[in-house]
Order: C-alpha cells, then structure tokens, then sequence
C-alpha cells in the first residue's frame, strides 16, 4: 500500500490544477472580441477594417449581374468575405478568401481567392465576379501575420492537471518500493553482523 504521503502529494497536485484551470477559462471569457490584428497575430491574413465598400464593389453591389443574379447580403469576418446571390436558378453564396488559405479548385486572382459554399451559380456569374475582383483588388491591402505568429503554446488545463498528479504520485511510490527493497536487503545484513 502507497504511504499517505504519496497519495497527499498526488491529491495536492490535482487539487492545485484543478483551483487554477477555472481562474484560466474565466479570464478568456471576460476577453472581447479578436480584433483583425489579433487575427493576424494568429498566423492568417486578415481584412483590415475600412475595406468594406471596396469590398462590396467588387462582388458586384449594384452592378449589372448575370443571368439576373443580385447581391442581397455580404459579411466580412476578419479572415473572409460571404457574399450571398439570388440568381434565377436559386441562392448562391459565395466566399472570398486570402488565395494561400484556399484550394486550387478555387477561383483565383492576385490577392483573392473565390469559391462557392452554397447553390450553383452559373458559370457566367463566377466569371464576372472574377473579373470584378480583378479590377479592384489592386488597391486592396490585406493585414499579413507577424512573423512567428500562430505558434502560441495550448493553455493547461485540468486533464493536464491531472495527468502531472498521476505522474507524480507514480513517481512517489517508484521511490516508495524503491526504499522498502533497499531497506529489507539491508536488514538480513544488519541482523548478520
């Protein structure tokens, strides 16, 4: 049987982890919103704040659309652009994206990266969405990463907790048959002498 030392270290050890996991996860909820820098500092380029009419020229608001297609909703959020259609055939909703973030299945540009994400738009659309991109994108300037950025080391939380406790009262009883071996070879040699 483990000495009750071991099992209060490995108890304190948990209990220590366990207190501190809380105050942790309190402190990221109380934390607003990422800003785009933030998003940046993330490791992926975002869209600055100020681009939005940019934006909304070059997918197409109040332009002259193919097969009567119409922009009836668009949402920036940091990192892409959702552009939503009503075409003929249907709601189409497309996103745009930094191109090192899409696949090559998405149509691409200098700057931008288009792809659908619902509906079938027709392929008159997606060209002239593209060529709309084209003609406005050189002034567009996205907010690149920090070098280094993403690389942030994962919160430790209770199961890591935990997991230290297990090791450490593993450790602990390691040492505690360790002891008890030593001590009982020591003693016929005691008793010897």
């Amino acid at each position: 049987m483990l000495p009750l030392r071991c099992v209060l270290l490995a108890r304190r050890a948990v209990l220590v982890g366990a207190l501190l996991y809380p105050l942790r996860v309190d402190a990221q909820s109380d934390a607003a919103a990422p800003t785009p820098n933030e998003f940046a500092d993330l490791g992926e380029p975002a869209i600055p704040p100020g681009q939005e009419a940019l934006l909304a020229t070059m997918l197409g608001k109040g332009a002259a659309l193919p097969e009567e297609c119409k922009l009836t909703a668009g949402d920036v959020q940091h990192t892409i652009v959702k552009a939503t259609y009503q075409c003929a055939g249907g709601e189409v909703v497309f996103e745009l994206i930094h191109p090192s973030q899409a696949s090559a299945s998405a149509a691409h540009t200098e700057r931008f990266a288009l792809r659908v994400l619902s509906g079938s738009p027709p392929a008159a659309l997606r060209e002239a969405l593209t060529a709309l991109i084209r003609a406005g994108e050189s002034t567009f300037v996205w907010q690149m990463p920090a070098p280094g950025a993403g690389r942030r080391q994962p919160p430790v939380g209770l199961a890591a907790a935990a997991l230290a406790g297990a090791v450490l009262a593993g450790v602990a009883a390691r040492a505690w048959l360790w002891r008890r071996r030593r001590a009982r070879a020591a003693a016929p040699a005691a008793r010897g002498a």
